[in-house]
């Protein structure tokens, strides 16, 4: 683990950047690429940092706690500091890369992880297919699984994986957030 300092955030505490990968990226005969990364937990967070990425400058600067919480997740990860986004399908930028996320499944009111039922793997697996068929703007998408159960995430990547095993187009990066 190596230790990076924030830059460009208000809160310039250091901290602690686990970029264990769970498994190597693979490709899907489409060109796209599917990536699973070890994530910190919620508790691990800054609430400081989750209020700043939780604004979503994408809907008129409306406050989506999800969303703050799939970033720092993303950066602790990462180490990699988000910008915020005003354009259309992109909800941040890493450096120049823009980032679409998808998940966690929570309230957005307070980030709080809700019962996560098969019903709902599936939708974010749907979404995740349909933002990689037609997002021209992000292709690299961030899917946050917090608070799925181990069989819900392998769910959820097999749905993936079928939904864009053919899919010739522009090359998607896809990150899964564990």
């Amino acid at each position: 683990m190596s230790r990076v300092q924030r830059k460009s955030t208000k809160n310039a505490d250091p901290h602690v950047v686990k970029q264990e990968k769970v498994a190597p990226p693979r490709r899907l005969s489409g060109g796209a690429t599917i990536e699973t990364r070890k994530a910190p937990d919620r508790s691990d967070l800054s609430d400081e940092r989750i209020r700043e990425l939780g604004v979503n400058h994408e809907q008129g600067n409306v406050t989506d706690l999800r969303e703050g919480v799939g970033g720092a997740r993303y950066e602790q990860t990462t180490g990699n500091p988000l910008g915020s986004s005003a354009t259309e399908g992109v909800d941040f930028y890493d450096g120049d890369t823009p980032i679409s996320l998808k998940g966690p499944l929570a309230r957005k009111d307070t980030g709080e992880i809700l019962p996560i039922n098969d019903s709902m793997v599936d939708g974010l697996a749907d979404s995740v297919v349909k933002g990689a068929k037609t997002n021209t703007v992000a292709r690299d998408i961030v899917v946050d699984t917090l608070g799925l159960s181990d069989a819900q995430r392998s769910r959820l990547t097999e749905r993936i994986t079928e939904g864009l095993e053919d899919f010739d187009a522009m090359p998607t990066n896809i990150v899964i957030l564990e």
